[in-house]
């Protein structure tokens, strides 16, 4: 090549006009990371296990589980956000690392819209449980203690700013109770100490063993958080079903999120994926087994309306509440 076509060449590929580079392969090429915000074994550790296998078979890779705990989710949420966004590092989310934490934690700068919510995988009620020996049986003998009793009523959650946080001091709020809030670094420790006696009380998911555990005797109903007694345990009253406490309702969710930026052909395919996972019969059947229940379909449309729609809710409830103790 003689040296007026190489200056040509070199000038072309300045201005960006140079030969095209090669074409990415098709979504995905590599095994995918689904990262999970808390210990093995909670709730969202269960639900993103029970996702993996089948989507890494929708997908043609393997899904492989990370599980990254701590700061109420945010670690792994921002394990996530400083991945690149091309959806080979998926993560399972709920209002607590993608709504929760960046309200309740000036230290953790991300925002709610950083997370884009590819589908959602399942909602599961919430119930306020005590410890077998706790004196109370029912929400109005809890409330008649927590008024009287000069030493604060501990509960737990699984972090700072947590969902189940937000609950416990919205029931605070509301009752007048005597509380103080235990954060725990995921659900399984939380489990651990109300079991041992350590803590009073506890707003936990169905999932995980927890209505198990009530049968058992092992743990206390004081009542589930919603509007009307819920078909996974009908015979559990709910919160609202008492004297004192009315209106009370908080349910949890779980979903797949990935970096806002991602393409839309790839959050697309992984709706598209996630949607044949949640309609299997065995990944429906195993999640109302584990306490929860999967969704219908929803387009990714239907997804960012839902996501934005609890990013509204919260950040109002939020201002009602202290979420900083």
């Amino acid at each position: 090549m003689d040296r007026r076509a190489f200056n040509s060449l070199m000038g072309l590929g300045a201005m960006g006009l140079a030969l095209p580079a090669r074409a990415a392969g098709p979504y995905p090429d590599r095994p995918i990371t689904l990262i999970v915000p808390y210990p093995a074994g909670g709730p969202s550790d269960t639900g993103a296990r029970r996702l993996s296998v089948a989507l890494g078979q929708k997908l043609g890779q393997p899904v492989v589980v990370d599980n990254v705990a701590g700061a109420s989710g945010s670690i792994g949420a921002q394990k996530l956000l400083r991945s690149a966004p091309n959806g080979l590092t998926v993560f399972y989310g709920s209002p607590n690392e993608t709504l929760l934490a960046p309200l309740a934690n000036p230290a953790i700068q991300y925002k709610s819209n950083e997370f884009r919510m590819a589908c959602l995988s399942t909602i599961t009620p919430y119930v306020l449980v005590g410890r077998a020996s706790l004196p109370a049986n029912t929400i109005d003998e809890l409330v008649k203690l927590g008024r009287s009793s000069d030493k604060p009523l501990s509960f737990g959650s699984v972090g700072l700013g947590s969902q189940q946080h937000l609950a416990g001091e919205s029931i605070k709020a509301r009752s007048g109770m005597n509380m103080l809030h235990v954060p725990y670094k995921g659900a399984s420790p939380v489990m651990n100490d109300l079991l041992g006696g350590q803590i009073d009380l506890a707003v936990m998911t169905f999932s995980g063993g927890t209505l198990d555990l009530i049968k058992s005797g092992k743990l206390k109903s004081l009542g589930v958080l919603s509007s009307k007694r819920d078909a996974l345990a009908p015979t559990l009253p709910t919160i609202n079903e008492g004297e004192y406490l009315k209106d009370v309702s908080f349910f949890s969710w779980g979903g797949i999120f990935v970096v806002a930026k991602t393409p839309a052909p790839i959050i697309e395919r992984l709706n598209t994926e996630l949607n044949a996972v949640n309609a299997l019969p065995e990944v429906r059947a195993s999640a109302e087994a584990a306490g929860s229940r999967v969704p219908e379909r929803m387009t990714l449309g239907e997804c960012d309306q839902f996501y934005q729609g609890e990013i509204a809710k919260f950040q109002k409830i939020a201002k009602t509440v202290n979420l900083t103790t």
